[in-house]
């Protein structure tokens, strides 16, 4: 069976689950047969249950709603293709599902207490057959596994009941903390992965297989990126939508002899001129590097440097950094006392004359973090320099024109035949990071390192590329 995953779909679009079953089933050997929602904003989808289920192949929704909700979300899920799982377990050739709506800590919303969650958990239990594979959708997590939250402060908003009865279950879908979407992990045989969705990022979607029990994590973007339109700047989902309205479907029809339709989608001459030769690039199946304008950036005097942080992105732990007036790696590393690192890395940039800060997060986030540093500690000479840092991330399609996997440091650096010493992501460096402040549960720093340095040798290596190296 093969399980559709998803919860607390704040702002993203309705429209984008129809469209991502509709991209599963084509380019997958296997349709969704059930979809499961987390809940919250549940009344979002009072008109659309019917849609959803009708592209299942069992035609069915089992849901539970959130904490921020009230009977009325309740109500929405009084209907033939929709199964509420807190109220009415459901069953399907050996799998029994079972549902557990709210929260279990919060002062606003719907909450249960712990007790009462164990004791709703235990009945439930009691109440499916023994064999049975059993999954339980909540929209609350267990204590300690994905439910480290951020909003209000580091801190672990889970279930202890559900904690404690997880070796009951074969998968557990939760939600509630956005920050935690997209992440699983394997708690015995117990399968954990949470399925929320931030405000203003594209949703979260997970597809569970019940027979070799995998989890595959998707987003709203993977259906667009199989689009060849998704391959060219700055297109977005609503431009695509766009581009197709006014009969613009592949790259084919971005030509100059289009021009004027293009940009009839608000985008300006410039960008419209830069997709026209991007499209022509990628159909001869060519690239254009641009070495004259990055040495317009960065000059040939540069450090590359990358930061690891908490995962509210505030507090530094360790820099890696590259200088190329020396061929010289570096690491600034300390637990906790960011004040001795952010001295010692501001010490090293300022022993070199004329040179350029470089990084790579498309959202300046080096620039930001050292510039708050350089003004809590009163450092003028290092704030003027981390000023006129370059985010190389934000200039890479001028430097490449082409068919490029992705902008992100690492897909990019893998184009070119990076091999990443770790299978480690930023987020995940981020909750390891966390998790040691709450509960000084000392992570694997050495791998941690070594995804900084992969990080660091990953622009390295695009540069070089883009040079000709």
């Amino acid at each position: 069976m093969k399980i559709l995953c998803f919860s607390d779909w704040r702002t993203q679009r309705v429209s984008s689950v129809l469209e991502f079953i509709e991209f599963y089933n084509t380019t997958r050997n296997y349709s969704i047969d059930l979809a499961l929602y987390g809940g919250d904003d549940t009344l979002r989808f009072k008109e659309d249950w019917s849609n959803i289920a009708e592209k299942t192949s069992l035609k069915k929704v089992l849901a539970v709603i959130g904490n921020d909700e009230d009977d009325d979300a309740r109500n929405v899920l009084i209907n033939n293709c929709v199964v509420d799982l807190h109220k009415k377990s459901y069953a399907f050739e050996g799998i029994s599902f079972i549902g557990l709506e709210a929260m279990s800590i919060g002062i606003d919303g719907i909450r249960y207490t712990e007790r009462k969650i164990h004791e709703m958990l235990r009945s439930k239990l009691s109440q499916i057959p023994k064999d049975n594979m059993k999954i339980l959708l909540t929209h609350t997590p267990p204590k300690n596994h994905l439910d480290l939250a951020i909003r209000y402060g580091h801190k672990h908003i889970g279930s202890v009941s559900i904690s404690k009865m997880l070796e009951n279950f074969d998968f557990v879908i939760c939600g509630h903390v956005h920050n935690q979407g997209g992440r699983k992990e394997l708690f015995g045989k117990t399968q954990i992965v949470n399925v929320a969705s931030m405000e203003e990022h594209p949703g979260i979607f997970a597809v569970i297989d019940t027979e070799t029990r995998e989890i595959e994590i998707f987003n709203e973007e993977d259906v667009i990126r199989e689009k060849q339109l998704r391959k060219l700047k700055d297109v977005s989902v609503n431009r695509i939508k766009k581009l197709e309205e006014l009969g613009i479907h592949d790259l084919s029809d971005v030509t100059a002899e289009n021009k004027k339709i293009l940009m009839k989608t608000n985008a300006g001459e410039r960008l419209v001129n830069y997709w026209i030769e991007q499209a022509a690039l990628i159909k001869a199946n060519k690239m254009n590097l641009n070495p004259k304008q990055l040495k317009k950036y960065i000059g040939e005097r540069y450090i590359l440097y990358d930061v690891e942080t908490d995962l509210t992105q505030k507090k530094i732990f360790l820099v890696g950094c590259y200088c190329s007036v020396n061929n010289e790696e570096m690491q600034f590393f300390e637990k906790k006392n960011e004040r001795k690192l952010f001295r010692e890395f501001s010490s090293y940039c300022k022993s070199f004359e004329d040179i350029k800060l470089v990084s790579y997060s498309n959202c300046k986030l080096e620039k930001r973090l050292f510039c708050a540093l350089a003004t809590k500690y009163k450092d003028k000479e290092f704030y003027q320099l981390v000023q006129n840092e370059i985010d190389l991330g934000i200039y890479i399609r001028d430097l490449i024109i082409g068919d490029l996997p992705s902008t992100h440091l690492k897909d990019l650096a893998a184009f070119f035949g990076y091999k990443s010493q770790t299978n480690l992501s930023g987020a995940e460096v981020g909750f390891m990071y966390s998790d040691y402040l709450i509960d000084k549960v000392e992570p694997n720093w050495k791998k941690i390192k070594k995804y900084n340095h992969d990080d660091v040798f990953s622009l390295k290596l695009v540069i070089d590329k883009i040079n000709g190296k």
